[in-house]
């Protein structure tokens, strides 16, 4: 910044001495209060520090924030003077640079996206080492922020997280990879039967008990175990089971190498007798999710024995030797076991699961709590479709979704009387759902007279003619059977 000279009428000569751009440091606004102005090149200055020797204004320039003027009055600068002053003082300019043309400021933000048509990502990416902003403007905006906290926050180590009246504590060390993701828009069952079911798998779940979750597809039985392990980090081993899928590899196979033959161990075996690591390598036991466990063949039914028969705490080694499981550091405990089905182990007589097969009831006295799994009241399920699709929401009014939700309750009851051989799950009110937007943004957003009809189409045309006629007559709007009675568990399914 150049040094000048501000002549004042008659005998008087005012030397700046120095220029400082600063940034309304809080120390000098104090002393803006009643001080007597005073102008410089047209900018007024107000007074905030004054001795025999010096006189220092603040001034506010355009374009440049606040500057401070060191003015010595009363003498007229000799060139000993200017030379002192001159070394002595030097004039503070903390602004940042572009580093294409050489453009100054306090931010550089708007500059590279109008000069040179950058986003700040694109430029800090072109430009390593170049900043865009100022630290008198960082320090300016943390002035302004009382109590601002530049230090990461620490996680406490007695990190709780409150479900269904349960402090459950929470595995701040187990990676996230180790655990499960909580489904898109879940919400836990606040209403009617689901509650009461998701009240009791917790209960299990918090005290390390293993249960049989049973019931129909779209129920959630898979989705409790997975919010319950994102929301406490729980690390879990999940395993589904296929038909026709060989499942040895994830216990222990034969193998040979340079060496000879030996065995192979697979990660399910590894997690039931070593644990699971966490971030610090501290050795969890883990929950096993066992996915449509009724669907297992002959051949992985004797796999699941072996799992089933690790619950006592022991299981068979591939020598054939019997081993302890691994006992949690934290707890105590073994490997939780979690198994969900459709059927409660007697297969499916109606065809609606024709992949469902009995489970041996010696397997099944193995397996822990029963616990048959309900549907969520339509409150509930209504919000999580709402949540997933907003732009529905924001369209359609409380009479779509109370008409789905009555479609929705006569269809699940005759289904569940083995009236129609379907399934409706919130995977198929999803599509319905998708369909609706379709229609809407295909109609640009006029709402046609029977959105709710031509949307379920969708789900009417995966049924074959018998079942799509009983089907479309249990949801005609006009059929007297969509008049559901509220009981206290809501909408009777």
């Amino acid at each position: 910044m150049e040094l000048c000279f501000l002549r004042k009428p008659r005998r008087l000569v005012w030397t700046v001495v120095s220029v400082s751009p600063v940034l309304g440091k809080v120390q000098f606004e104090e002393g803006l209060q009643g001080a007597s102005p005073f102008s410089i090149k047209g900018f007024t200055a107000h007074l905030i520090y004054t001795t025999q020797k010096w006189v220092v204004y603040i001034l506010k320039v355009f374009f440049f924030g606040y500057v401070l003027v060191f003015i010595k009055p009363y003498v007229y600068v000799t060139p000993n003077d200017w030379r002192k002053i001159m070394t002595t003082s030097t004039a503070i300019d903390n602004r940042v640079a572009c580093a294409l043309c050489g453009h100054k400021s306090h931010s550089l933000l708007d500059h590279v996206r109008e000069a040179h048509n950058m986003t700040p990502q694109e430029y800090l990416a072109a430009n390593p080492g170049h900043g865009l902003v100022s630290q008198d403007l960082i320090d300016k905006m943390n002035a302004g922020k009382p109590g601002t906290r530049r230090s990461l926050v620490s996680v406490p180590e007695d990190l709780k997280v409150k479900l269904g009246g349960y402090e459950i504590p929470v595995d701040i060390n187990m990676g996230e990879g180790e655990c499960l993701p909580i489904p898109k828009g879940y919400r836990f069952p606040t209403k009617g039967k689901a509650k009461k079911v998701f009240n009791r798998a917790l209960r299990a779940l918090v005290n390390g008990r293993n249960v049989y979750l049973w019931g129909p597809a779209g129920t959630g039985k898979d989705s409790i175990v997975h919010a319950f392990s994102y929301l406490t980090r729980r690390p879990v081993y999940m395993m589904q089971f296929v038909t026709g899928k060989d499942i040895a590899p994830e216990f222990y196979i034969r193998a040979m190498d340079q060496n000879g033959t030996g065995w192979d161990i697979g990660d399910a075996y590894k997690a039931v007798t070593e644990g699971i690591a966490d971030k610090n390598g501290v050795r969890r036991a883990p929950l096993f999710l066992l996915s449509d466990v009724d669907r297992a063949d002959t051949v992985q039914a004797e796999w699941f024995r072996l799992l089933t028969d690790s619950i006592s705490g022991r299981i068979k080694s591939p020598s054939g030797k019997t081993v302890s499981l691994f006992r949690d550091p934290v707890t105590g405990k073994t490997a939780q076991f979690v198994c969900t089905a459709n059927s409660v182990g007697t297969g499916d007589s109606r065809g609606r699961m024709v992949s469902s097969n009995p489970i041996d009831a010696s397997i099944m006295d193995r397996l822990g709590k029963k616990i048959e799994a309900q549907y969520m009241h339509w409150d509930d399920e209504s919000f999580v479709l709402k949540a997933n699709h907003p732009e529905l929401a924001a369209l359609v009014g409380d009479d779509f979704w109370r008409g789905l939700g009555n479609c929705t309750a006569s269809l699940r009851k005759a289904i569940q009387q083995g009236d129609i051989i379907a399934d409706l799950t919130m995977r198929g009110l999803t599509d319905i759902c998708e369909d609706a937007i379709d229609i809407l943004n295909e109609r640009k957003g006029k709402m046609p007279k029977d959105l709710l009809g031509m949307a379920m189409e969708c789900w009417f045309d995966g049924l074959d003619e018998d079942n799509k006629f009983e089907a479309k007559r249990l949801a005609d709007p006009n059929s007297n059977s969509l008049d559901l009675e509220l009981d206290e568990d809501g909408l009777d399914y």
